[in-house]
């Protein structure tokens, strides 16, 4: 069974919640708050896909395909307060989709795809956030809220190499361009703590 492995530095949230400032609009229902934005995340990614020969050695996405090392990417975050006070139901989604390709120098293998020096390869490496956790406030004062959350990230990496030219696959020599692709999706434990300060009662 082919299995992707890969390793990521985000700068992006994977284990905290982040602190938010939340200010008190008076009558206006605040039951749900949602927040979208973005983010700039520095990123680092090593995979190997493994064949009917085993695991290929470990490829340097930034440095072989020419892979953006920084991304801007939009994010949504959000929380579902469940009872009066206390406790809530945070949740996100957060997107991350990158490409490159050049001519590659040394010869290396992806899954039962063999891609030799001087063949041109493009390369995507997509990453997917899908996170939720509850959350209680262990402290819960007017201004300031003190909560601890517990919760799951689905994670889902993709990655895909297109080659043209001096590619064997599987039966042979390809003419032509041909694409092996592979993906991953797991659950990833969260644990966090979260502080929300008020910055004023009313904005008005």
């Amino acid at each position: 069974m082919k299995a992707l492995r890969s390793s990521l530095v985000l700068g992006l949230l994977l284990v905290a919640l982040p602190t938010l400032a939340h200010a008190d609009f008076g009558d206006v229902p605040n039951r749900i708050w949602i927040d979208l934005g973005g983010s700039t995340n520095d990123l680092s990614t090593s995979a190997a896909l493994t064949g009917q020969a085993g695991i290929g050695a470990s490829l340097d996405f930034e440095d072989v395909f020419d892979l953006d090392e920084t991304k801007d990417t939009f994010r949504l975050f959000g929380t579902w307060r469940i009872s009066a006070e206390r406790r809530y139901i945070d949740f996100g989604f957060v997107n991350i989709n990158r490409s490159g390709g050049k001519i590659v120098n040394d010869e290396f293998n992806w899954g039962d795809y063999t891609f030799a020096g001087g063949a041109r390869v493009d390369a995507t490496f997509n990453t997917r956030f899908i996170y939720a956790a509850f959350r209680y406030d262990f402290l819960h004062e007017d201004k300031v809220h003190i909560a601890g959350s517990a919760g799951a990230s689905v994670t889902t990496l993709k990655a895909e190499l297109t080659g043209d030219g001096n590619v064997t696959g599987p039966g042979g020599p390809i003419s032509g361009a041909d694409t092996a692709d592979s993906s991953v999706t797991a659950p990833v434990p969260m644990v966090g703590l979260n502080i929300h300060r008020a910055i004023t009662h009313r904005l008005f």
